[in-house]
């Protein structure tokens, strides 16, 4: 099931839509189309499918389209905030990354450095 702009609207002040937005829907659908492809490039990054019933990956789509809504008001702060939120979110779903440990034999003198 896709997000929606009534579920986008249900994480933002109504008149902070209102005022970005002018009441008109088709805005805030391209900022959620905006934050699916973002989404979905990091995701592709981390080689996981996009699933948008997934409730990470639902609300990685939502702070990434506040994100991109409040980049488009130029209130930079908050849109950064959302767009690190979104981050955070997506970060536990990235694959482990285990160096390779690479040991010596030890030495029986203990007098330095042979």
């Amino acid at each position: 099931m896709d997000i929606t702009v009534d579920e986008l609207r249900q994480h933002i002040q109504p008149e902070d839509y209102d005022a970005v937005t002018g009441g008109d829907d088709t805005a805030a659908e391209t900022f959620l189309e905006n934050g699916r492809d973002r989404v979905k490039a990091v995701l592709t990054g981390y080689g996981v499918e996009y699933d948008e019933s997934d409730t990470v990956i639902r609300l990685a789509v939502i702070k990434a389209a506040l994100s991109e809504l409040y980049s488009y008001s130029a209130d930079w702060v908050t849109a950064e905030s959302y767009r690190d939120e979104a981050a955070s979110v997506l970060k536990p779903l990235a694959p482990a990354v285990y160096p390779e440990v690479a040991s010596a034999a030890g030495s029986e003198s203990w007098k330095g450095f042979d």
